[in-house]
């Protein structure tokens, strides 16, 4: 799983992922040093309330203090690169979970399933819908195109279908199931595989690894102001661990693709692996394992079945072989200059019978791919030309030569970013590098936006010292006043409640990818009670308001990008960035992040009193976002549709680490010193 993706190439800033009709690397991130801050902003809250006492009888008891932290320099972290590979994925074994989910119940709007969903696909008649994960269940039926298996197990339904190729993480599995609209390739040659639903094995990804720097403690992770060394780490008398405070690990995935037994078979037939590299993928595989050679994957990757090119110069050369050797064939209409050809997708695959005489046709045909009426489909991203075989049907090295030349080409699944434990080849008996391929560790730390602990608790402003209390007077004459800042009341038999509860309500974390990096947001809401003493009633009136006590803004970016290539044997070199690496400028690009607690955005949405509202957009926190809904009719009955509301964006600034990174030890660490300009 990634968390955040993004992807800058050239001036313009893409998903990581070749969907389009642009030509782009599937992989930018190509830093040899990757920077980390964290921020450690101030905050000063009040907490004044009445707390009934435990003890029968006794008077309630008054309290009144607030609490101040300063602020503090951000954490400040160093990776550098350690290695690429190649990485398997398979759904987990022995979990209820699959590589997607697919759209499926949802009865929050009572709309029932997504397959019937008349909010967002009103002209779709209600169908019967299927499994809900890939790769489905022992004994489930496949989600495919044009198939139908009886009551309560549907096929691939019209909504479904356009909720899937609208997510850029799920086009595959349409271009997939819906090939040759999810008939098989072939009827009798291929029976055990028909289909190309049926050929997926696992999705493969590209990965780029950094490590946290070998540098001496108190230089890879800095803490200003805190005290970090190998015999314990502390804020003030306050300890901590600096491998609970960020990951050991980044990873950069880039684009992916399934491999399919057919890319397998065509690879092994058509010389780009041998048998016995073959057998063992398929062993490797068999056991949800890793390639057990990186340099077999990479044969793959040279050829297209699971890597990168721009494949136009090589589709042109195919053109001009097959009109030398077919020359009456037509393939010479087919030819054009370079740059005068359309975009052909990042991946290409074949699939030809390795027999002449079998079948003329390819068995993976250009014509088959899925078509989508809107556009942007991957048929957009074909060669002009796709002919039958027209030699000799007895002359298998004529045959030969035509189907190493029919290329089918595939659009790519997003990668992105992720991170990685300290500990993340812990009880698996694997390797820290074998384990952190087959994901154990990834992304770790974070359970839900609400939910963020080690190894990220620096994405939250930690490590501190304990905040600064001071007492404040007392108000109300009907209770008993107590100092918590010096006892816990224990005259009243209670001590201080919770500022606000529950946390899923208050605490706020999200990720934004952008040109520069990765931007992480963290938002900590409080429950700040005021109190007053109305005289006339002779009682003591308490109001809860919510209030967004502090923002941890934290940056992942490049100590220094090099030039994108799609070769991979191309050296790094430095390149012009505008603007310049390694700052943020201008942030956010987006403005939608979280959920505010819902009493604000009630009161924001429909205040009680319009003319003096208790909350407004500017109360939340940067990046909060209030959803409202629509009213959607189908069938005669009325649904709420959500649709995005008012938000309150981020502050737009510029944050550079050269501003951060600035001691000889971390210039040493990093290798250089690094500048920030404006941009131009």
């Amino acid at each position: 799983m990634t968390l955040a993706r993004g992807c800058c190439c050239g001036s313009r800033c893409i998903r990581d992922c070749i969907v389009g009709t642009e030509i782009e690397s599937g992989c930018c991130h190509h830093a040899d040093t990757l920077v980390l801050w964290n921020g450690r902003p101030a905050y000063n809250v009040q907490q004044h309330f009445v707390q009934a006492s435990i003890t029968p009888g006794a008077p309630d008891c008054e309290l009144c203090y607030t609490q101040a932290q300063p602020l503090m320099d951000p954490v400040q972290s160093i990776y550098k690169f350690e290695e690429c590979r190649f990485v398997f994925r398979y759904a987990p074994l022995n979990q209820p979970v699959g590589l997607i989910e697919l759209p499926t119940y949802n009865d929050i709007f009572g709309q029932g399933e997504a397959c019937k969903n008349p909010c967002c696909h009103p002209e779709y008649d209600p169908d019967q819908c299927c499994f809900t994960t890939f790769p489905p269940p022992p004994g489930d039926p496949p989600c495919l195109c044009n198939t139908w298996f009886g009551a309560g197990k549907g096929g691939f339904s019209n909504s479904r279908k356009d909720d899937l190729k609208n997510n850029a993480d799920t086009l595959w599995f349409v271009d997939m199931t819906c090939h040759k609209d999810g008939l098989p390739l072939a009827e009798s040659p291929l029976p055990f595989k028909p289909r190309l639903y049926d050929q997926f094995l696992c999705l493969v990804f590209y990965e780029r690894w950094w490590k946290i720097a070998e540098c001496p403690a108190g230089v890879r992770i800095r803490v200003p102001g805190c005290t970090v060394s190998s015999t314990g780490s502390n804020c003030s008398g306050v300890p901590f661990q600096t491998d609970d405070l960020v990951p050991k690990w980044w990873i950069f995935a880039c684009s992916g693709i399934p491999l399919y037994q057919c890319d397998l078979d065509d690879a092994v037939s058509n010389g780009v692996i041998e048998p016995d590299e073959y057998n063992q993928l398929l062993l490797d595989i068999s056991a949800n394992g890793q390639p057990t050679s990186q340099a077999v994957v990479a044969k793959l990757a040279a050829a297209g079945y699971v890597g990168i090119k721009d494949w136009r110069p090589e589709q042109r050369q195919a053109f001009i072989d097959l009109h030398a050797r077919f020359p009456s064939a037509g393939y010479n209409a087919c030819i054009e200059d370079v740059e005068d050809m359309h975009t052909l997708g990042p991946f290409r695959k074949r699939f030809c019978d390795p027999v002449v005489g079998v079948t003329n046709r390819p068995y993976l045909h250009a014509a088959d791919v899925f078509t989508d009426p809107d556009g942007n489909g991957p048929q957009d991203l074909q060669a002009i030309c796709m002919k039958n075989y027209p030699g000799n049907i007895s002359n298998q090295a004529d045959y030969d030569y035509w189907r190493e030349r029919q290329w089918v080409y595939f659009r790519g699944i997003p990668g992105g970013w992720s991170w990685v434990s300290w500990n993340a080849s812990a009880g698996t008996g694997l390797s820290e590098l074998d384990a952190i391929a087959a994901g154990y560790g990834r992304n770790e730390g974070i359970g839900g936006p609400e939910v963020v602990s080690a190894p990220m608790r620096a994405f939250k402003g930690e490590p501190r010292p304990n905040p600064i209390c001071t007492a404040c007077p007392a108000v109300c004459p009907t209770a008993v006043y107590c100092d918590v800042c010096t006892q816990n009341c224990d005259a009243c038999g209670v001590a201080p409640v919770a500022g606000c509860d529950p946390p899923q309500v208050c605490r706020k974390f999200s990720i934004y990818p952008e040109c520069e990096g990765v931007h992480f947001v963290y938002s900590q809401y409080y429950n700040k009670n005021d109190l007053t003493y109305n005289a006339g009633l002779g009682v003591c009136e308490a109001d809860q308001t919510y209030v967004c006590l502090y923002t941890v803004n934290s940056f992942l970016t490049e100590a220094k990008r090099s030039r994108d290539s799609w070769d991979e044997d191309v050296p790094f070199t430095c390149r012009t960035e505008t603007p310049p690496l390694p700052s943020f400028n201008d942030w956010p690009l987006v403005q939608r992040g979280h959920n505010p607690p819902a009493a604000m955005c009630n009161e924001i949405l429909d205040p009680v009193d319009p003319m003096n509202p208790k909350y407004t957009i500017s109360d939340l926190c940067c990046t909060g976002e209030c959803v409202v809904y629509a009213e959607c009719a189908y069938g005669g009955t009325t649904y709420g549709c959500p649709v995005d509301g008012p938000s309150n964006p981020c502050p737009a600034r510029t944050d550079c680490a050269a501003d951060v990174f600035i001691t000889p030890e971390q210039i040493a660490c990093i290798g250089h010193s690094m500048e920030c300009q404006e941009p131009t």
